[in-house]
């Protein structure tokens, strides 16, 4: 039962980053283990920071590369036929039919 809520306390996500401690000590111990550093025990604060930065940046950069076209955009493209359609007098069949 201890060891279960131990688990359960290092799997609670953290309300500032979204990210927990769990995944993240095994990042830290993963990236520590692949680059074998000599002084691991001095530079373990800087290799915390560097996957906290990496993993702030790729939401960063998952937000920015969106293009989704939100449905009120979507209906606003289609009505824009309505307002034009006095002002044009050849109208495009196929936008008619969607009208």
């Amino acid at each position: 039962m201890a060891i279960q809520n131990a688990k359960a306390y290092l799997l609670s996500t953290s309300s500032k980053s979204g990210l927990n401690l769990y995944d993240h000590l095994s990042n830290v111990l993963t990236t520590i283990l692949d680059e074998r550093p000599a002084d691991a025990v001095d530079i373990i604060e800087i290799i915390s920071k560097d996957i906290k930065v990496a993993n702030f940046n790729k939401k960063l950069d998952t937000l920015h590369n969106e293009n989704e076209m939100l449905p009120a955009y979507e209906i606003a493209e289609k009505q824009k036929a309505l307002f034009l359609q006095g002002q044009l007098e050849g109208i495009d069949p196929e936008l008619e039919e969607e009208i």
